[in-house]
């Protein structure tokens, strides 16, 4: 069963240490009571997208992303601190996990009738190949940074 994002705005802020009593005054002026009505969505408060942002930043807790993801049919892969090093091969991750996820969507969706076309085996090649070229890249750059006697990785 999916969580509603709400109701993970809600468990996120309540398992915060203290709730919405502590949370609340972190937050941009946000009363505790206001954050509560928000989270119950009591008469006309709703939870808007900048203080559940702040809400995920404030208690380090992805439940409420997870929740939106799952929501629209998406997974979330949460990337390392540090990712967007200059010249490092973590600027290929982004790319790679987007073509996966062209691999995958092309392979269920062929497969949804029990029958894979012509057409369609051809388009799942055509994605794993960009997927492959681009893996590839990612790795001929970490060689070319092992070879130069650069550090590799996150947080290297």
């Amino acid at each position: 069963m999916l969580m509603n994002p709400l109701d993970a705005a809600f468990n996120t802020v309540n398992d915060y240490p203290g709730g919405a009593g502590s949370l609340a005054p972190r937050m941009p002026n946000k009363s505790a009571s206001t954050l509560a009505h928000e989270l119950r969505g009591q008469g006309s408060a709703k939870l808007g997208l900048v203080d559940a942002v702040k809400i995920m930043d404030l208690a380090d807790n992805n439940l409420i992303l997870l929740a939106i993801a799952a929501h629209r049919n998406c997974a979330v892969v949460p990337l390392p601190e540090g990712l967007d090093a200059v010249g490092g091969a973590g600027q290929h991750l982004p790319a790679l996990l987007e073509r996966l996820a062209a691999v995958v969507s092309s392979i269920t969706m062929a497969e949804l009738d029990n029958v894979v076309t012509a057409n369609e085996l051809a388009d799942a090649e055509r994605k794993w190949g960009a997927l492959t070229v681009c893996g590839l890249d990612m790795l001929r750059t970490m060689r070319r940074r092992h070879e130069a006697g650069l550090p590799t990785g996150v947080g290297a």
